[in-house]
């Protein structure tokens, strides 16, 4: 059950990595991930979804991977309610969310 941000940050890499066929990503490798899907306005952010992004690997490869198929069938669902994502360090507050 994923309960909070760290958790569902955490699934999504499992997810990325098991859709692209990778092996597990490092945190350098990972956090270009997260930068990418971090940067932009809402509707730009909903384009990298469907976008494919071009990695670079630790060895000095690179690749582009998916967040989203085109086809509807090879995406993997997932449903969850209640996460709580900790803003304490910006606003003193958390926050509960349905996702």
């Amino acid at each position: 059950i994923i309960k909070d941000e760290r958790q569902l940050l955490s699934n999504l890499k499992s997810q990325i990595e098991r859709a692209n066929g990778l092996s597990p990503l490092s945190d350098t490798e990972w956090k270009q991930v997260i930068s990418h899907l971090n940067t932009g306005t809402v509707f730009e952010r909903a384009k990298q979804l469907r976008d494919k992004f071009p990695i670079k690997f630790d060895d000095g490869t690179s690749k582009h991977i998916f967040f989203l198929s085109s086809d509807p069938l090879k995406n993997s669902y997932q449903v969850t309610n209640q996460i709580t994502v900790d803003h304490r360090n910006h606003n003193g507050r958390t926050s509960r969310f349905d996702v």
